[in-house]
């Protein structure tokens, strides 16, 4: 019989300190806080939600409950039955504009409920900004902070080097987080602070009560040319610095946001404030700048193939120049107003803050003119009421959802993760894996197929950490929500598909459940059980037919009556014969093991375990010698759901040791004995 041996260290390691944590039962992955969806014409939008539950609840119930303005109603929906067997949640509800807060309750049998909720979600309006520095924004010109109905994410996929050009590479965008637009907030991927938007956004909200998204493509010192040449496939050559703008930059930021943001979270318009390098730098004939712009919207929706509405602000006064230049000013006038071309005139800001300061961009002067407000102001009158009733936004009509992926893994692994559209007609459209950091940052591709489930395969040289997948469309045309975290372990040999191992009293026994991920090798899944960690025995055998393409929530009553404390243990079973551990918990019994008491002891293996607190309070320990000398511990909290397993880095030899434990309590201390 062949064994497979799974490592499990879903720990800290520390030069004295650890600590412990823990998750709820009900797990939501999108929408994400902060998070605002475009809403349509009809001032309403559909909001797409997934997440997993990791007990096998009766009913899962979501609903959408208004936060702000007045007068909006509570919306509901509940999970169905094949989702509650696989432990996911991939659904949608309709909502009117305006703030809500996203309940899920899970009802248990016994009709206890678990609640989990996400802050804050927005249906409203989502902009992409494009256009030059004065669109991009600049630091330290007085832009004023939004209030907290104006949202980005505060991060930029740039830099520059050390030829101070502006690098931004063409690879898969960041997986966001979202928050209140401040003055010294970045907005993605590119905009350096709130500039004139946080205000706009602001007057948007006042006139019709709805949340404002802004994310920001500007780039600094971009004409048209580079806009049309990029757009066409070639790098670009800024003129200032003498050199490339590599990736194909400006263009590239333009395009992946539609894709990597506006696919999801839909978009009214993209609002084009540009001109002033044009003007005056280049001379620009009318019919070129015209060309050179049209060619870069139709381009952008050839790769992004949606009808995206543009708006076009009229802009040519700069530092050296007070006087508007009209080709340029004639060029954008016609962009805006092409019949059949879905775009909008956009503010006239060559009168605003003439002569502009010598660094030629709008600026809030203290005690003197306050350009950027003035803008902001010009923008809001251009997006008139007209504007919002009549220029169609585009909203997703399609959602990827991700399935639950193992828990664990290791360098070079193999794992299976289920995958649908919700549109039948995109069902054979390949699928690509992306694997993302903790942190939401591109790491490399891992995966490709168009039938569910995708094989993600991992690199062999990949560290070890905390990471996520997300599932995207070849052409990304639909991009997914990021996957549930996963650690990757440098001494694990198998994928622990184990999440939310649970023991739970019952007036009937002893209540032990969890979720797996899907593995399409599975055979079966063993439960079973001891009193001394040592001498198991099976308690019951799961057919594992359905968890071979599709999560799957377990549960089991052991309704054998024991004063003992008691350890479960998941073994999976394969079709090839081979065995592997998918985690212990434990059930404490009656009297227990005191909280933050260590056993055994005396140590005889090097390790020992600690019973936390229920409160979920997280400890930190440090192990001492006589001599008051600190050894360095490895924490494990998920050896034995329920315990946490401490061993010395480096053994140690026979003798007593100090163990001390810290938290919101105070510091408490014991002795071991280590044989």
């Amino acid at each position: 019989m062949k064994y497979r041996i799974l490592y499990i260290f879903l720990g800290l390691v520390a030069n004295g300190w650890a600590s412990k944590h823990s998750f709820g039962q009900i797990v939501l992955t999108s929408p994400i806080p902060q998070q605002v969806v475009q809403r349509n014409l009809g001032d309403s939008a559909t909001c797409a939600i997934s997440g997993y539950a990791l007990y096998p609840y009766q009913r899962i119930s979501l609903s959408l409950a208004p936060l702000s303005p007045a007068g909006r109603r509570t919306v509901q929906i509940t999970v169905p039955q094949e989702q509650l067997t696989q432990g996911l949640i991939r659904t949608t509800l309709k909502q009117q504009s305006g703030w809500y807060r996203l309940i899920a309750i899970g009802t248990r049998p016994d009709g206890t409920e678990d609640t989990t909720t996400v802050e804050r979600v927005g249906i409203g309006e989502v902009f992409l900004i494009a256009g030059n520095s004065n669109a991009m924004g600049v630091q330290d010109l007085g832009a004023k902070s939004a209030s907290d109905n104006v949202i980005s994410f505060d991060s930029v996929n740039k830099h520059l080097d050390a030829y101070n050009i502006t690098v931004a590479k063409d690879q898969p965008m960041h997986a966001p987080k979202f928050s209140p637009l401040h003055s010294d907030h970045y907005a993605y991927p590119a905009g350096e602070t709130s500039w004139l938007w946080g205000e706009l956004g602001d007057h948007i909200y006042q006139r019709y009560g709805t949340p404002v998204l802004f994310v920001n493509a500007g780039w600094a010192a971009a004409n048209s040319m580079n806009y049309k040449e990029a757009a066409s496939g070639q790098d670009t050559y800024n003129h200032y610095v003498g050199r490339n703008w590599p990736y194909r930059q400006p263009y590239t930021n333009i395009v992946n946001s539609l894709r990597y943001f506006h696919s999801w979270l839909g978009i009214r318009a993209v609002l084009w404030s540009h001109g002033e390098n044009d003007a005056y730098d280049l001379g620009i004939d009318q019919n070129s700048y015209f060309d050179n712009i049209k060619f870069l919207i139709d381009q952008s929706r050839t790769d992004y193939p949606q009808p995206i509405p543009w708006v076009i602000g009229q802009s040519t006064v700069t530092f050296n120049e007070n006087e508007p230049y009209p080709p340029v000013i004639s060029a954008q006038k016609a962009l805006g107003t092409l019949v059949g071309f879905n775009t909008w005139p956009g503010p006239n800001s060559d009168t605003i803050q003439v002569p502009r300061p010598g660094h030629g961009h709008f600026e809030n002067v203290p005690n003197g003119v306050q350009g950027l407000t003035l803008a902001a102001q010009a923008w809001n009158r251009s997006l008139s009421d007209r504007f919002f009733s009549d220029m169609a936004p585009f909203q997703p009509q399609a959602y990827l959802y991700g399935g639950l992926v193992p828990s664990q893994t290791y360098p070079g692994a193999l794992f299976a993760m289920p995958f649908s559209i919700t549109i039948d007609s995109l069902n054979q459209l390949p699928i690509v894996a992306e694997l993302l950091s903790a942190q939401g940052a591109f790491v490399g591709y891992v995966g490709e197929d168009a039938t569910s489930p995708i094989t993600i395969g991992l690199p062999k040289t990949l560290g070890p950490g905390s990471y996520r997948i997300r599932l995207v469309t070849k052409d990304q045309r639909l991009i997914g929500g990021t996957s549930a975290p996963f650690d990757v372990v440098t001494n694990g040999s198998s994928n622990l598909l184990t999440r939310g191992l649970k023991t739970n009293k019952k007036t009937n026994g002893t209540e032990i459940s969890w979720l797996l991920s899907a593995d399409p090798g599975l055979d079966k899944v063993i439960l079973r059980k001891s009193v001394d960690r040592i001498h198991y025995s099976d308690l019951h055998i799961f057919g594992a037919i359905e968890n071979r393409n599709n999560s799957f929530v377990y549960s089991y009553i052991d309704t054998e009556t024991t004063h003992q404390t008691v350890y479960y243990e998941i073994v999976y079973q394969y079709q090839d014969g081979s065995y592997a551990s998918g985690g212990q918990v434990v059930a404490f019994g009656t009297p227990g093991t005191d909280q933050y008491t260590a056993f055994p002891n005396p140590v005889v293996d090097q390790h020992f375990y600690i019973r936390p607190r229920q409160e979920g309070n997280q400890p930190l320990f440090q192990l001492y010698d006589l001599q008051g000398r600190v050894h360095p511990i490895h924490i494990d909290t998920n050896a034995i759901i329920g315990l946490i397993k401490i061993r010395p880095l480096h053994p140690l030899s026979t003798g007593k040791y100090i163990l001390q434990i810290a938290d919101k309590h105070g510091k408490s201390h014991q002795s071991i004995v280590f044989y």
